[in-house]
């Protein structure tokens, strides 16, 4: 069961190297990206907030890193968005929808995207599409 935790702040850094068994999951199609993009080390995900729960301060997905082509002298251009599903779970290890009876967590790739940091903005013309 996927959860969505009402528990969840904005903000939190992360290594990408911190992610990595997460991306492991689906490791075709990390190396889709990772060959042609240059990764920023550095990203930021979602972090678990609530005083209340025992995984305060944990981060979850989506976690996301900026990006250019490999071997690009421009900086970096293309924002690469991590997303997964949660799960919180207990002490042995059974999926629980109470976060403050879960002691870990548990993600699962779900995709992974790109799209332009500063994408171009509308001139007012538009496609027309031939039928």
């Amino acid at each position: 069961m996927l959860i969505f935790s009402a528990h969840v702040q904005a903000g939190g850094s992360v290594d990408l190297t911190d992610i990595q068994p997460l991306l492991a999951q689906e490791p075709s199609l990390w190396k889709l990206y990772s060959d042609g993009l240059e990764i920023s080390p550095h990203g930021g995900g979602l972090r678990l907030g609530s005083a209340d729960i025992p995984l305060r301060g944990y981060r979850v997905g989506p976690y996301e890193f900026l990006a250019k082509l490999k071997g690009s002298k421009e900086p970096y251009d293309l924002k690469l968005t991590i997303t997964t599903d949660l799960y919180f779970l207990d002490a042995q290890n059974r999926e629980v929808t109470d976060e403050k009876l879960a002691i870990k967590k548990e993600e699962m790739l779900k995709s992974i995207s790109i799209e332009p940091v500063n994408p171009p903005a509308r001139n007012g013309s538009f496609i027309q599409s031939s039928q």
